[in-house]
């Protein structure tokens, strides 16, 4: 299950995002968003949890959890599928 993280500290890094869900499953990807002009976080990233029952744990204890001051907002992300070409 892909997992949107918002309102992150700008100062998070991939590693302390994928630290902050391995509590609660095997976590198979984190990634901070930066801006491609700056190198700076936007302040969101996703995580990837291949088992949703772990992915669900981890969003219901972690959302509005506080890091560095900041109340994470924490929900499966919305992606839309993605289109298969012809």
């Amino acid at each position: 299950m892909e997992i949107f993280v918002g309102n992150l500290p700008l100062q998070v890094d991939r590693d302390q995002l994928r630290d902050l869900f391995r509590p609660y499953g095997d976590v198979s990807e984190a990634r901070v968003i930066v801006d491609k002009f700056s190198g700076l976080s936007r302040g969101f990233g996703f995580v990837h949890m291949p088992n949703n029952g772990e992915a669900i744990e981890g969003i219901n204890a972690l959302n509005g959890h506080e890091i560095q001051g900041n109340r994470i907002r924490v929900e499966a992300s919305r992606t839309p599928p993605r289109r298969h070409s012809k």
